[in-house]
């Protein structure tokens, strides 16, 4: 296994383990990876840190409605 491939394969683990809710943005930490992986191969990463940003925006927005149930119970 490439580097490349190594890196591809723990940005997808990532981004799939946030979109389910098994592990939080923090603990994942795609960003290193996705850095890691643009000199490598530029397009692969534009593709996904779209999916990154996409999945991030749905957490971002589970997450605030975690605090607003917190706050009304």
């Amino acid at each position: 296994m490439t580097c490349e491939e190594l890196y591809i394969n723990r940005i997808e683990n990532g981004i799939r383990s946030i979109r389910l809710g098994t592990k939080l943005a923090i603990d994942v930490n795609v960003g290193l990876w996705l850095k890691k992986l643009r000199p490598l191969n530029d397009g692969i990463h534009d593709d996904l840190l779209i999916k990154y940003t996409k999945v991030m925006k749905e957490y971002d927005k589970r997450k605030i409605k975690l605090r607003i149930k917190r706050k009304a119970a």
